[in-house]
């Protein structure tokens, strides 16, 4: 093998060195080009059958220089119609300018679909660029964009209510039941309950999910499927006598194919406690009172004694009548003992209990009582 000169030598690494420095230098800058992406917004989602579709399409410059002349194209399904402030129908399309984008720039226009029909709602969407003459994006793959959406059958809530117990008395608790039901095609989302009540009423308590004050009532039930339903209770107290109604509606998110069914009233009235007419036959006046009337020396006058069971807190007063007497009306700390009537005459008589309670109720009730045995000489 035969060895190369040290001439030699140093000028091979002087050509390598060359070459290296040459590599490093730059190149020829490359051509600043404009670039434009879009993309889709289809709301609501879903829609729903004869309402309203809107498509935002929004284009963006991620060039390094100006995209000139940018133009929005909609192509519009068949069959469905559509507009688009300061955008033109071209047949099946609509052509929305836009004009020149500075780098990182983007712009919005918006198509409106009415009067969508169910089903299954596509949409496309792209962005194009022109100067002197159409101008060629670097990625075409994001100059066009496509999306669908469900388009709904319409819901049809449909509200019943209803008043317990039947009659309402004065001082009973009233259940107001509101039953609802979907009875469309479609699902209702964002189902609202409202109530409204009379003035005098007092909310004694609410179902989960409602909320109230003094006259109204708000109530979530959520999204209410086609043929799905939902039922909700709450309890009132304090009307007084007369005649009252409460009125209920539902809105939904969703339109509904027939608002009439939407409200519902419940009309009813108060009527007063009806008077006992037996001490012996009334549960109510027998739940708070115990009598004895003692027979010693019966020949002349007897002693009449009434308890009150433990449920005294609930009474303000009781009144005794006797046959041919003045009444004898008690209240207060006396209450809390038994009432003695000394004095009852030995023959026969009739009876009259009066218990009068703390919410303004009264229970009246009475009973003859027979005469003292004759006594054996």
């Amino acid at each position: 093998m035969r060895l190369l000169g040290s001439r030699t030598t140093g000028l091979l690494l002087a050509l390598a060195l060359a070459g290296a420095l040459l590599g490093a230098l730059p190149g020829p800058a490359a051509a600043a080009m404009p670039d434009v992406s879009v993309r889709l917004l289809v709301t609501p989602d879903p829609g729903v059958e004869g309402g309203q579709v809107s498509e935002t399409a929004t284009v963006t410059s991620d060039g390094d220089s100006e995209a000139p002349g940018v133009t929005i194209l909609f192509f519009l399904p068949q069959g469905v119609t559509a507009s688009a402030a300061g955008c033109t129908a071209l047949g099946p399309f609509v052509s929305c300018p836009v004009g020149s984008l500075a780098v990182g720039a983007s712009a919005s226009r918006t198509l409106v679909f009415n009067d969508v029909s169910a089903g299954t709602l596509e949409v496309t969407a792209s962005a194009s660029m022109q100067s002197s003459g159409p101008v060629t994006d670097p990625t075409p793959g994001d100059n066009s964009v496509a999306a669908s959406t469900t388009v709904n059958r319409r819901p049809d809530l449909q509200l019943q209510l209803g008043t317990a117990p039947t009659p309402v008395l004065v001082g009973d608790d009233l259940t107001v039941t509101a039953d609802v039901a979907n009875v469309g095609a479609g699902p209702a989302p964002d189902t609202m309950l409202q109530l409204v009540l009379p003035e005098m009423a007092t909310i004694a308590s609410l179902p989960d999910g409602c909320s109230g004050d003094v006259r109204r009532v708000l109530c979530t039930l959520g999204s209410l499927v086609s043929g799905s339903s939902a039922s909700r209770a709450l309890v009132l107290r304090g009307l007084p006598e007369g005649a009252y109604s409460i009125v209920g509606s539902l809105t939904s998110t969703a339109p509904d194919y027939s608002e009439g069914n939407n409200r519902a009233q419940a009309a009813l009235s108060v009527a007063p406690r009806p008077v006992a007419q037996a001490l012996t036959s009334s549960r109510a006046l027998g739940a708070l009172v115990t009598g004895a009337v003692a027979a010693s020396r019966c020949t002349a006058t007897r002693t009449l004694r009434l308890t009150l069971r433990p449920q005294r807190p609930m009474v303000s007063a009781v009144t005794i009548a006797i046959t041919g007497r003045r009444a004898r009306r008690t209240t207060g700390e006396p209450l809390k003992r038994p009432i003695a009537q000394a004095g009852v005459p030995a023959r026969a008589f009739v009876l009259r209990v009066t218990v009068e309670l703390v919410d303004g109720r009264r229970l009246v009730g009475q009973r003859r009582i027979a005469a003292c045995p004759s006594r054996r000489r």
